[in-house]
């Protein structure tokens, strides 16, 4: 089952105002020094450039979020992750979604945590969180859920989603 993050006003302004940031820090040295509008310079220079943003711009569209057999895999751009079911400890939600691994493109998040330190956990935005979480509890019955993510107590057919 394949779940794609959600995308709120905040993320979008950001990551324009960042996009907007980087195109400047590009074209400003070639509008302060002359030096800077040799070919080989703007070549390297655009190349950076382009390479920089169409990473972003893939991080940015094509975060998904997929359970398959064994394990939750986590596909930013560039960025994957796959996290064993039986790794995962618990799931909250977040408010920080500046600090940590994170995948997202949400303010309103859900953390996971497989393990200890900085890369022992990941920050998500699903888009449909409430079927996410009942996903993933049906995946690690292990795996603490913080009640506030639960919207609906009664247990959810999953299996449905799945062809057998």
């Amino acid at each position: 089952m394949v779940f794609k993050a959600k995308k709120d006003r905040f993320f979008t302004i950001f990551k324009t105002k960042m996009i907007t940031n980087m195109t400047l820090m590009f074209v400003i040295p070639f509008v302060v020094d002359a030096s800077t509008r040799t070919p080989l310079f703007i070549t390297i220079w655009a190349s950076l450039y382009l390479g920089i943003l169409t990473s972003v711009i893939m991080m940015i569209a094509n975060i998904r979020y997929e359970f398959l057999d064994d394990h939750l895999k986590i596909k930013g751009g560039p960025l994957r992750k796959k996290i064993p079911y039986s790794k995962i400890i618990y799931a909250r939600s977040t408010d920080d979604v500046f600090d940590g691994f994170r995948v997202l493109t949400a303010s309103e998040a859900v953390e996971i945590v497989f393990g200890h330190g900085w890369w022992g956990n990941v920050k998500i935005s699903p888009e449909n969180q409430n079927t996410f979480i009942h996903t993933l509890k049906y995946y690690c019955p292990q795996a603490e859920i913080e009640k506030d993510l639960i919207e609906t107590e009664e247990p959810m057919d999953v299996d449905m989603y799945f062809e057998k």
